[in-house]
């Protein structure tokens, strides 16, 4: 694997290529993350920008006044998923992967809902 810092050393890059590359990279990320939005993303007549999201378990519409505060919320909790999420997201790749059943489905789903507390999240801070 190449170390960035050995690049920089030798003179094959600088920090700022560096920087620029992150960049890019960041860029990218955010890209891919809007692509693979589940929801419709809109702009209403009154200029609002709007989209579904799951909000402590449940669909809300999220309504923000300019398109990239939107982007940011959209972003922001993908890169901080919920508990419920990473089980959907869980399940999604069992089903594609270990042909599940619908008798294993539908246990699994059973004892998710009971054991865990579905407001609660797992990557996200608790406001105090």
């Amino acid at each position: 694997m190449i170390n960035l810092q050995d690049l920089i050393k030798s003179g094959i890059m600088t920090p700022e290529d560096l920087r620029d590359l992150e960049s890019e990279i960041e860029v990218k990320k955010k890209k891919r993350i809007l692509d693979n939005w589940e929801h419709d993303i809109w702009q209403g007549s009154n200029g609002y920008w709007y989209t579904y999201a799951y909000v402590n378990g449940k669909r809300k519409m999220v309504k923000k006044r300019h398109k990239e505060d939107l982007e940011k919320f959209i972003i922001q909790a993908e890169e901080n998923p919920t508990i419920e999420k990473l089980f959907d997201m869980w399940i999604k790749y069992k089903e594609e992967h270990d042909r599940l059943v619908d008798s294993s489905l539908m246990r699994y789903t059973n004892v998710f809902h009971h054991l865990i507390n579905k407001k609660q999240s797992i990557c996200q801070k608790k406001n105090s």
